[in-house]
């Protein structure tokens, strides 16, 4: 009796499963295909094409639909990411989705698909050759890119900081996501290292970022192209109670008086410019004191772009003249300094030394009151000399460098 009644027990449950449903013939028919790409993963088409064969009955059409969608989707793959160059690459995904599909007829959850990257093109970019435009966007290529969560793309910068593009990603299929560069894309800048594509919290696969190799940066000898060029300080602004002229108490039958005049002209050398600072007085020594007292920087030089100035080796030669403390007359005497002398002008000749070289004249008698120079035509005008200066940059025909 115990026998009859295990023996109906175990005969009860086997015919609670109904293997001739279609359902169930689905289901036989994906075990065997599933066990088939066990031993023959390569071999991945010809058993998807006998399992849709399999399932003739109409209540299977949804199932037939799956397996065609799959078995298309993957030759999709094949055409596009044949450079992935594994051979079970194929054969590993058309298993997964067999099991989705089955777990699906079974009323079970479907593991999620796992997006598989496969090879970016191209591997590497470089920087310079984004900024003129080639390549314009560079392509990640796999499989089941369509998965949930979504794929996210970061920018992970030289010190290991990311930066999240994934809004500038585009999904052209399942299997190949873009990105581009540019205006409407993303711009790779300095300390750009490395694109990365990651799902879940894990990176899928990268391209790294070539940034420019920067020189060492070097010594070199340039000039200033300052050679014969001229400024001019004039008017020498007029100070204190004094008039404009420099004549005995501004009466010109009294002849000129006495004046002191300090003159000097100072580089200044700092490493983006070198610059020169020209300073003149004049003071009449009687009369009612008229004085000019005042100062003008002008910039000489400027070096390249990513360049600085280490020294001069000529031409910058700091220079200074002035007259007796007492003063002097300047007109109608015979000093050889002297060129003209006049109420309103003071022309003087002096070797400036190497930051001149050349004339450096008081000009006057040449405003519209020539008999009131102070504060409106007496000034200095320096000639400049060609300076030789040492910059320390990049070498020819490069913006930046190191070192």
């Amino acid at each position: 009796m115990l026998i009859v009644v295990l023996l109906a027990t175990g005969t009860t449950g086997c015919t609670l499963v109904d293997t001739n449903t279609p359902v169930q013939r689905a289901v036989t028919a994906i075990d065997d295909a599933l066990a088939q790409m066990s031993n023959q993963s390569d071999k991945w088409r010809d058993i998807l094409q006998n399992t849709i064969a399999k399932l003739t009955d109409q209540a299977q059409a949804t199932i037939r639909n799956e397996l065609t969608d799959l078995m298309q989707r993957t030759i999709a793959t094949v055409g596009t990411t044949f450079q992935c160059g594994i051979v079970d690459f194929l054969g590993t995904r058309v298993r997964e989705h067999l099991e989705s599909i089955k777990a699906h007829l079974l009323g079970q959850p479907a593991p999620a698909p796992h997006p598989t990257f496969c090879q970016p093109v191209p591997s590497t970019v470089d920087v310079r050759q984004v900024r003129s435009g080639q390549p314009d966007h560079v392509d990640f290529f796999g499989y089941d890119f369509d998965t949930t969560p979504p794929l996210k793309l970061f920018l992970e910068k030289t010190d290991t900081s990311r930066v999240d593009l994934t809004p500038k990603l585009i999904m052209s299929t399942h299997y190949q996501v873009v990105l581009p560069f540019g205006a409407n894309g993303v711009q790779l800048g300095p300390d750009s290292k490395a694109l990365r594509l990651s799902w879940n919290g894990v990176d899928l696969g990268s391209i790294a970022v070539v940034q420019p190799s920067i020189p060492q940066c070097i010594d070199s000898t340039v000039f200033s192209n300052t050679g014969n060029t001229k400024t001019t300080f004039d008017p020498v602004p007029k100070v204190g109670s004094g008039d404009a002229d420099f004549w005995q108490g501004g009466n010109i039958a009294s002849g000129a008086s006495q004046i002191a005049v300090n003159i000097s002209v100072t580089p200044v050398v700092v490493p983006d410019q070198i610059s020169a600072t020209i300073s003149m007085r004049a003071e009449e020594k009687g009369g009612d004191g008229t004085t000019i007292d005042g100062s003008k920087t002008v910039v000489l030089y400027r070096p390249p772009l990513g360049a600085t100035i280490k020294s001069i080796l000529s031409g910058g030669t700091a220079f200074a003249w002035s007259t007796a403390p007492v003063g002097m007359v300047f007109g109608w005497d015979n000093d050889t300094r002297e060129i003209q002398a006049a109420p309103d002008s003071i022309i003087k000749l002096m070797d400036a030394g190497g930051f001149s070289g050349g004339t450096l004249p008081l000009p006057g008698n040449h405003g519209q009151d020539a008999g009131h120079a102070a504060g409106t035509t007496a000034g200095v005008e320096v000639t400049w000399s060609e300076m030789k200066v040492v910059i320390h940059g990049p070498p020819p025909g490069v913006s930046a460098c190191s070192g």
